[in-house]
């Protein structure tokens, strides 16, 4: 929010400038490029930033996906968290993907584990793998109480990771 703020300000100071310096020719249409340029990049921040209203199922057995995006893989892993077998779902957000995850069930959390690493465009391969990440640790609330994980993983554009949670919160299906 504190970004669009200075963009939109900045935009605003800029067309003020040009107004009370009664500015011309050349030197008022740069002014006015810059303002709208300024102006752009703002709501493309706030575009980014957007918390958009969700239905979340309460089904029994339901799982919620736990980020938007486009889902780029799907395939069988061995865990030693979940303790054997697990499947990994892969999924890809751009820059014009919604960027908060939610909880896929209701669950505790039983740990995180943060790893520093690149900022490589995630896109390639690699980058699960080499860029700085996020695991959360869940356990279900309901019977079979199985393990999950969430991992975040950072790109090139957006380079960083927000999660306020701690091990031992108790998080609904669906919650941010």
């Amino acid at each position: 929010f504190a970004f669009s703020l200075i963009f939109f300000g900045g935009a605003g100071l800029v067309c003020w400038l040009v107004a009370e310096l009664e500015l011309r020719g050349a030197v008022r249409l740069i002014g006015h490029l810059i303002a709208t340029t300024l102006t752009v990049i703002g709501i493309l921040i706030v575009w980014f930033f957007r918390d958009p209203n969700r239905k979340i199922p309460a089904g029994p057995g339901d799982v919620v996906c736990p980020a938007d995006g486009k889902i780029v893989e799907v395939i069988e892993v061995e865990d030693e968290f979940i303790g054997g077998p697990a499947i990994q779902i892969g999924i890809f957000l751009s820059i014009f993907n919604v960027h908060i995850n939610r909880v896929p069930v209701s669950c505790r959390v039983i740990g995180l584990r943060y790893r520093a690493g690149k900022y490589l465009n995630a896109l390639r391969p690699e980058s699960a793998r080499e860029n700085e990440q996020v695991a959360i640790r869940l356990e279900q609330d309901d019977a079979p109480h199985r393990g999950m994980i969430v991992r975040q993983i950072t790109g090139a554009i957006a380079r960083r990771i927000v999660c306020d949670l701690k091990p031992g919160d108790r998080l609904a299906s669906g919650e941010k």
